[in-house]
């Protein structure tokens, strides 16, 4: 299988790849947890380290922030990065087309609330779950892609007023989940 690299990772992951859809479908949802906790520390050390140098709290922003990629992780053409390698999109439920910026956001709303629920829907109904009853969307087999695909979708998108407010609506929304939870 020429997407994966050798190594453990590669190994794993193509042995997560031929598994059954049910088991896929939890552990994309596992492996994206892992992916996107990898990717918040590196911005969390650094605030962190700023923190302690500059003698000033940046927790205001680092909430927000995190929660502001860890909702946006499957933004980029319906895919997050555990997507593409494992085969799956998230599309419109009504029209099977690829699911909006916007929809895939608000798919992941329920996340900091309700994360492990989400897993124990997902083990019952391996298209949907409840952020995809919010925003009208469901998961779908898809091509596998290299995860390194991200860069080069990404590279197309341009600034629009869609993902500027994408963007303050998910910095609010950690902001008040990080005030009030």
């Amino acid at each position: 299988m020429s997407d994966f690299k050798r190594g453990v990772f590669g190994d794993f992951l193509y042995t997560l790849s031929n598994k059954n859809y049910k088991t896929l479908r939890l552990s994309s949802m596992v492996l994206d947890h892992m992916i996107m906790t990898f990717v918040i520390l590196i911005p969390s050390f650094i605030l962190m380290f700023f923190s302690i140098k500059l003698e000033y709290r940046f927790e205001f922003f680092l909430w927000p922030i995190i929660l502001f990629i860890y909702m946006n992780k499957d933004f980029v053409k319906g895919q997050s990065i555990s997507k593409r390698i494992l085969g799956y999109k998230i599309v419109k439920l009504n029209t099977q087309k690829e699911a909006s910026m916007l929809q895939c956001y608000f798919r992941n709303i329920t996340i900091p609330l309700i994360w492990p629920v989400e897993v124990v829907i997902s083990y019952f109904s391996t298209t949907r779950r409840i952020g995809d009853y919010i925003s009208g969307t469901e998961v779908v087999k898809s091509d596998k892609r290299p995860w390194e695909s991200i860069f080069s979708d990404m590279k197309e998108l341009r600034p629009t007023i869609h993902i500027i407010v994408l963007i303050a609506a998910g910095l609010i929304y950690g902001y008040i989940i990080n005030k009030f939870v």
